[in-house]
């Protein structure tokens, strides 16, 4: 709820006014006419500031700026400013009083619990980054130094009576909170009824009963809603593929199956992947950010961590996926340039260059957020190298044959991260040259630009390299 802390109203502020005559005249007599009204905002605010007494009851509140505008114990107090003319309004978001959150382990709360088989471990394939910095360079060592990595187990968790907040925060019957449900949201100062005052502080609950908005009952409903899931890459990579464990112990078809409402493209793809998985469109349930109660809960838990560990069946999974889907009308290019010149951050300032050297090369520039999900899996399915630019539509390399070569194309201040460990699982190549921010402060989603000269350096040589292992590969099949 939001609260007028404090205003500057125009009688405090000096200032000579002169006759105004016509529509000059009528525009004051309005304005003052509106800065009387506001002006009984400041009475409202008193009777608003005692309700908030009595009824938030925030611990230590104090009516001095500087006491108010750290938060209270026990509560927490957002401001924001907005200004409006000569007006001056700040705003505080109270939240209620507090509470802590106890995370229990699907395994010990569940009704039903499926152990998984035990994960396979996999090895850290080499990379060649380019133009990277010192300090990313000294974490990559790291990583690689740390392999093998083992991904989560995974799984799958029966709940009854469950509750489903925020982007996907499984509560039980007694308010528990599934542990695994908060992936990808560690770092969430703020998301639904939960909060935390820093990264690394315990995560807590505001204290006051959840209002059921929707309840869904009659069926099991497969939990597919998580952190980040309006990302294409974390739905594709992160979500879909955990529907196999919930394949391997339901009747998929007599299920319902949980996503997030939203808008627009990303809601389609959801629908689209769900279906090419052979599930009907009235299966699909949409909830929003508000509580959801379930009667019969499906958690299928998670198998990767983001953003540097997934599971080899990650990959398995999608690649049975898009042999599925046939879209024989749909080319589909042995070399791939995926442009984000249309999206609204991360773009390649000088894309116009690069795009000009792979058509030498031969390379069909794609752009995936114009394609429906079908005509994406189908363009990508025989891909021998794609290039492009860092972010989510890269994660269609997913579905191009074991071996594909991936150049990525990115900011300096990017990890190397999230398509390096996919391109583990595709026993391909990662490669990725690190552009300049166009920014004074750059960070991963700084619009950038790249060494073209450097850029056609490193792609001739993987060109070469692709010519060599089709000359082989033809060897091979002529002593055959």
């Amino acid at each position: 709820m939001r609260n007028v802390k404090e205003a500057v109203w125009p009688h405090q502020i000096q200032s000579r006014r002169e006759p105004k005559l016509g529509l000059d005249g009528f525009a004051e007599t309005a304005r003052r006419r509106l800065f009387a009204k506001l002006r009984g905002l400041a009475r409202l605010e008193s009777l608003w500031r005692s309700h908030c007494r009595q009824v938030f009851q925030p611990t230590g509140f104090d009516e001095s700026d500087d006491a108010a505008r750290r938060a209270p114990t026990g509560s927490i107090l957002r401001w924001r400013k907005i200004k409006c003319g000569p007006l001056v309004f700040v705003l505080t978001d109270w939240s209620l009083r507090l509470r802590g959150v106890r995370i229990v382990p699907s395994s010990s709360v569940a009704t039903a619990f499926i152990k998984p088989a035990p994960a396979l471990s996999y090895e850290r394939r080499p990379p060649r980054i380019f133009n990277v910095t010192p300090v990313l360079a000294r974490a990559q060592a790291a990583r690689f130094a740390a392999s093998p990595e083992t991904p989560p187990a995974g799984g799958l968790a029966l709940f009854t009576d469950a509750t489903i907040s925020a982007s996907g925060v499984v509560l039980t019957a007694d308010g528990r909170v599934i542990g695994e449900s908060l992936l990808n949201s560690q770092e969430w100062s703020a998301f639904g009824v939960f909060v935390r005052a820093a990264p690394d502080a315990p995560l807590q609950m505001k204290a006051l009963p959840l209002t059921i908005q929707k309840r869904l009952s009659a069926c099991p409903h497969v939990m597919m809603k998580q952190t980040f899931d309006a990302n294409y890459g974390h739905w594709l990579i992160e979500c879909l593929p955990r529907l196999a464990a919930a394949a391997a112990h339901f009747d998929l078809s007599a299920c319902k199956f949980v996503v997030a409402d939203r808008h627009g493209a990303m809601q389609q793809i959801y629908i689209d992947s769900l279906v090419a998985l052979g599930l009907r469109p009235e299966q699909i349930v949409s909830i929003g950010y508000t509580p959801v109660h379930v009667d019969m809960l499906v958690y299928p838990l998670p198998i990767t961590t983001h953003p540097w560990v997934k599971s080899p069946g990650v990959a398995t999974f999608l690649e049975i996926m898009a042999a599925r889907i046939a879209r024989p009308e749909v080319t589909a290019p042995r070399r791939i340039y995926v442009s984000r010149k249309r999206g609204g951050m991360r773009r390649l300032i000088n894309e116009a260059a690069v795009i000009a050297i792979v058509e030498r090369y031969g390379f069909t520039v794609v752009y995936p957020e114009t394609m429906a999900f079908s005509a994406q899996v189908a363009t990508f399915r025989d891909a021998e190298i794609v290039v492009g630019n860092y972010g989510a539509n890269l994660s269609n390399i997913v579905f191009a044959p074991r071996g594909v070569t991936l150049f990525a194309l990115t900011t300096e201040a990017m990890q190397d991260d999230f398509f390096w460990d996919l391109m583990d699982h595709k026993a391909g190549a990662y490669v990725s040259l690190h552009g300049k921010a166009t920014t004074a402060a750059p960070n991963q989603n700084s619009d950038f630009t790249i060494d073209i000269a450097r850029f056609e350096q490193i792609l001739g040589p993987l060109i070469s390299e692709l010519g060599a292992r089709e000359t082989t590969a033809a060897v091979r099949r002529c002593d055959r």
